[in-house]
């Protein structure tokens, strides 16, 4: 297949709502196979929660 449109540059709202979007997918397939009682989650728990707010 040939591509006949060029892709288009996004623009900065455009990114961040893409970024916003695909952060959710992400955390949406890998948040249900992180349990909190296992191993990894406690050895790995301060990736896991949310940063403090400022």
């Amino acid at each position: 297949m040939v591509r006949r449109n060029k892709p288009k540059q996004l623009s900065s709202g455009e990114l961040e709502q893409f970024m916003t979007a695909a952060e959710a997918l992400h955390h949406s397939i890998v948040g249900p196979r992180i349990s909190p009682q296992c191993n990894h989650y406690r050895f790995m728990q301060d990736l896991h929660e949310e940063p403090p707010a400022p």
